[in-house]
């Protein structure tokens, strides 16, 4: 598992004390990784290959972990991606900022017509 970035747990902190609106989104967008991110943002995200971030759907509310509640599932890879080995969910399809990461439970190496797909549950986020 992962955590919530510090730019994220900076919005949290301010919002409790009125100097920031918290981020309440339906539309985050989930990420994938072949370095590994951290709570300072970074990681190398995944490219090429018909990659592009994918809308994150649903998600389980908690209280210290939240997990998808519907299956993702990316675009079919028209070339070799790389291995991935972490997540992310994204503020933006393109842009935007990190809002928490984690690894996931086994690397995926993505080649030509291969499909990320992360079933019900398999992807979880929790607070550190």
């Amino acid at each position: 598992m992962g955590s919530f970035t510090n730019r994220y747990e900076q919005v949290v902190m301010n919002a409790l004390v009125g100097q920031d609106a918290p981020l309440a989104s339906t539309s985050m967008w989930l990420a994938l990784f072949t370095a590994a991110p951290s709570d300072a943002s970074g990681g190398t995200e995944a490219t090429g290959g018909n990659y592009a971030r994918k809308s994150s759907g649903a998600w389980t509310s908690g209280t210290a972990l939240v997990a998808n509640a519907a299956t993702v599932t990316f675009a079919t890879c028209t070339s070799t991606v790389g291995s991935v080995t972490h997540f992310a969910l994204m503020t933006d399809s393109a842009t935007g900022f990190m809002v928490g990461w984690a690894t996931l439970s086994a690397a995926r190496d993505l080649a030509t017509n291969d499909v990320a797909a992360f079933e019900v549950g398999s992807l979880t986020i929790s607070l550190d």
